[in-house]
């Protein structure tokens, strides 16, 4: 029995849908559970489910698609496609409040800019926001709770509705968790990999994605706003 089957069994999980393919061939498939739990219904074969983390290889290779065409250079430094990452600071510690409520913290030059390759492999100094009380990592407090910052995980100072673009500028005002090049760090560089595509290309992330991932590849079901598709409404699944 398929760990899946047990995870649902037990009540950990909603459903399950799994799929074993081989040389474009399904050799497997089953569910488990249900779609709508309460009124029992079944998971659709139409289901749409939240990609998730998987956008980050995906937003990897559109930025890549665009380096095979000679349009940047890895060693390239960020702020020349992205200002805001010019004349970066380092968190030093310290991080506190003064009088008027407002964070301070200590901070350093950074010894380099950050360079695209760096982007691209978590080692450009930025953080996640893992720690949002900062027990550690200071730096991830100041993008949960500073009014500048850009919040992370859904958990942004200013709303829901920031643009790429916004986010990133806000990502670039906070302090660097390390120097450029010296530590790995899994990071927000995939949301600046994303801008990077739009300023690269004019368009939007949706949209370049869209032109050189989705459509070529026949993913006609892949998209970030929830719409309908095929000849059916949408049946979306999410948690």
């Amino acid at each position: 029995m398929p760990a899946l089957s047990q995870f649902v069994d037990e009540g950990e999980l909603p459903h399950g849908d799994l799929l074993i393919a081989r040389h474009g061939k399904v050799c497997y498939r089953e569910r488990f559970g249900y779609f709508d739990v309460e009124a029992k219904t079944p998971l659709p074969d139409d289901a749409l489910f939240r990609v998730y983390s998987m956008t980050k290889p995906l937003t990897g290779v559109c930025l890549m698609s665009l380096y095979e065409e000679g349009r940047f250079q890895l060693t390239e430094p960020l702020s020349k496609y992205i200002p805001a990452f010019a004349d970066m600071k380092v968190y030093a510690g310290g991080l506190r409040k003064n009088a008027a409520g407002e964070f301070e913290w200590d901070e350093v030059e950074a010894e380099s800019e950050i360079t695209i390759q760096q982007i691209l492999n978590h080692t450009g100094g930025l953080s996640y926001g893992f720690d949002a009380p900062g027990m550690v990592n200071g730096v991830d407090r100041l993008y949960h709770e500073h009014p500048e910052g850009p919040g992370t995980q859904g958990n942004r100072p200013t709303g829901p509705d920031l643009s790429l673009e916004e986010y990133v500028d806000r990502l670039a005002a906070m302090p660097l968790v390390c120097q450029p090049g010296s530590e790995w760090n899994y990071s927000l560089g995939v949301d600046v990999q994303g801008r990077l595509i739009e300023v690269l290309t004019g368009q939007s992330f949706g949209e370049a994605m869209a032109e050189r991932l989705f459509r070529p590849l026949g993913m006609d079901d892949t998209f970030f706003s929830v719409r309908e598709c095929r000849s059916s409404p949408v049946h979306l699944f999410s948690c």
